[in-house]
């Protein structure tokens, strides 16, 4: 007898730890998780003042949309991914993982490192093309602080990849096929938030 219960254990733990390294979602496996974020994209949409762009079909989330002056920010349920298209190149590079793009960007890109140190250790790459591409990473705060909330939140199993690439910044989460609406309502400002920092002025060193 106690050896059927220790085998049934065991096998619950391995089926757990399976779910945990594959970066499932147990809730998802039903599918309710799915469509409960695609019932619940309209209010979502109107709670954080976005424009919703429904799916084509009933099994797509849509997609969610906001404008400023510098950036257009659009959440990609579909593709797992939160995107940022900015308005101007940004001439800095901040990849967490191996760049399978990097044959189409600059060949001569100069490492910048953080003041804080953990950041340096999260991103594989921190670079930028030039020193006022560079001034934007060592001269305004902001940028860190958002980056380092951002971390705080997403730095772990759920947090695929976050690529910055010149203009366009995408950060991929570990589902499939849609994401929950908790995730996009705690997530979203958060970028928002680096977003914002990263497109501000810098002010020059030395000057009145």
């Amino acid at each position: 007898m106690n050896e059927n219960v220790i085998g049934t254990i065991a096998i619950i733990v391995g089926f757990l730890f399976l779910f945990y390294i594959n970066k499932w979602d147990l809730v998802d496996m039903t599918g309710l998780a799915k469509k409960s974020a695609i019932n619940g994209m309209p209010s979502l949409a109107e709670s954080m003042s976005m424009t919703l762009e429904p799916g084509r079909t009933d099994i797509r989330q849509g997609e969610l949309r906001r404008k400023t002056k510098q950036y257009e920010l659009t959440i990609l349920p579909d593709l797992n991914r939160i995107s940022v298209s900015f308005n101007q190149q940004l001439g800095i590079y901040l990849l967490d993982k191996k760049d399978p793009r990097k044959a189409s960007r600059p060949k001569k890109l100069n490492t910048v490192d953080f003041a804080a140190a953990s950041l340096n250790k999260v991103f594989l790459e921190h670079l930028a093309t030039n020193d006022k591409s560079a001034k934007r990473l060592t001269d305004n705060p902001d940028v860190e602080q958002a980056l380092l909330a951002f971390f705080d939140s997403w730095g772990g199993r759920k947090l695929s990849s976050f690529s910055l690439r010149d203009d366009t910044l995408h950060v991929v989460f570990e589902y499939r096929g849609y994401l929950p609406l908790s995730l996009i309502q705690d997530a979203t400002p958060l970028i928002i938030n680096f977003a914002d920092a990263i497109t501000k002025k810098t002010i020059k060193s030395g000057s009145n």
